[in-house]
């Protein structure tokens, strides 16, 4: 639903490339040190089926060698209400 959020990761220094998929996207992150990985982007509206409350992600970190490792992140959607 466009939502922004937040993508931060921490991988060995020898990572050449991080991406979040979400669903049929993929998003690169930006290095931000040695290691350290950061994007904001908004959540793709497509990605959660009505009635589904999450969905699970998957973060890419790849080597300059071709060699990669995934991880399964499952991400939560909340309703917001009145406090």
């Amino acid at each position: 639903n466009g939502t922004p959020v937040r993508v931060a990761v921490v991988t060995t220094s020898n990572a050449s490339s991080v991406k979040v998929q979400i669903g049929s996207q993929s998003i690169s992150l930006g290095q931000t040190g040695p290691g350290k990985w950061f994007v904001t982007l908004p959540f793709p509206a497509g990605a959660l089926s009505s009635g589904q409350s999450s969905v699970t992600a998957a973060i890419v970190a790849s080597r300059s060698d071709g060699t990669s490792a995934t991880i399964p992140v499952t991400i939560s959607s909340t309703a917001s209400g009145s406090p």
